[in-house]
């Protein structure tokens, strides 16, 4: 509550206000007619409840286009490969006329609801996918507040995330895993197998896989060395085996005027091989599976092979394992209890003997 003192001086008489809500500092503001004293007491708490007060002039007049196109010019070239690009253009588009002030937390909840409902463009988009569009306006709303003091409180905190369904963790038995190495073989493109191979060697997403050049790979001492990564972290990885086998051909192979791995038509792009992969699933006859699950396969081959799970996750270039433990602790339980039951039947084995 505000508490209000008369004063008397040689302007005559006026009225201090003074407000006391947490977190904001103590605000103090004088007037002539204590009427006025208490419509702004009354309008300046609503604010404070709101998290609305403090927003400057700044905020009144600055839209989020403005807002966005300073993010795109200073922040957006520091995230890396810009995987924000694409949502920070559709916030552009949705919201951008509007000033910062306007972009409340009930405008930001209609628009989460409306994304996960596709009642916006009809496209149908996963709760991975809303979050990350919940995400890329929460960082330029936090820049606004942080770093340019455009705003005073970032709306998107407010806001809560969709819940998340529970991991894919389809991976290829060794039946799957014949028939698709198979179909790559003979497949038109020539560097599919190859591709493949390594998605399931070393676990390596799609995006860091076709992005691979050749000052990556050290033959030498046997591993790939992922510089940009998704966690923004150097990521080494183990080279042997079938897979180091076929980047040394590759590389016999290797075109002078491109530093990549897998090149496309276009020297500096790689290659689309999303046409060849559809042909190849359709062809080895697998149901329900993508490209991401050769690194649920690698994870699983780890796991049952007697990989803890700490290990998997560091190869995965996952900072927690927590992830990891919920899409293959089953695996790693199973083999725990063989191992135990191994250990029991040994230890306990001339009990067994006498009680028969």
């Amino acid at each position: 509550m505000a508490t209000f003192r008369r004063r008397e001086g040689k302007r005559g008489v006026s009225y201090d206000a003074q407000i006391r809500i947490r977190p904001y500092p103590p605000t103090n503001r004088s007037f002539k007619k204590l009427t006025d004293a208490k419509r702004w007491a009354e309008k300046t708490e609503a604010e404070m409840r709101e998290g609305k007060y403090g927003i400057t002039t700044a905020s009144r007049k600055k839209t989020l286009s403005d807002a966005i196109e300073r993010y795109q010019k200073y922040i957006l070239p520091t995230v890396t490969k810009s995987r924000r690009e694409h949502l920070v253009t559709w916030w552009l588009k949705v919201l951008g006329h509007l000033p910062l002030k306007e972009i409340t937390t009930s405008l930001i909840n209609e628009f989460k609801n409306k994304l996960i409902h596709n009642e916006i463009d009809g496209q149908k988009r996963a709760p991975a996918t809303v979050r990350k569009y919940i995400q890329t306006l929460s960082h330029i709303l936090t820049i606004c507040v942080n770093e340019w003091q455009w705003l005073d409180v970032n709306p998107v905190l407010k806001v809560s995330k969709p819940s998340l369904p529970n991991g894919r963790n389809r991976f290829l038995d060794e039946s799957e895993r014949s028939n698709l190495l198979q179909q790559c073989k003979v497949s038109k493109n020539p560097y599919l197998y190859t591709i493949v191979i390594l998605g399931i060697s070393t676990g390596m997403r799609r995006s860091e896989i076709l992005t691979l050049t050749w000052s990556n790979i050290d033959f030498e001492r046997e591993r790939i060395i992922l510089k940009e990564t998704k966690n923004n972290e150097v990521r080494i990885l183990p080279l042997v085996g079938l897979a180091k086998q076929l980047l040394k051909e590759l590389e016999e192979q290797r075109k002078i005027n491109s530093l990549l791995l897998f090149p496309g038509n276009e020297p500096k792009r790689p290659i689309d091989f999303r046409s060849a992969w559809r042909v190849v699933i359709r062809n080895a006859k697998l149901e329900n599976f993508k490209f991401h699950d050769l690194r649920h396969s690698f994870a699983s081959y780890c796991v049952m092979n007697g990989s803890s799970l700490n290990e998997i996750a560091d190869l995965l270039g996952h900072k927690s394992y927590q992830s990891v433990t919920k899409r293959y602790c089953h695996l790693s339980d199973a083999y725990r209890k063989d191992v135990v039951s191994s250990m029991n039947e040994k230890i306990f084995k001339e009990i067994n003997m006498e009680a028969s």
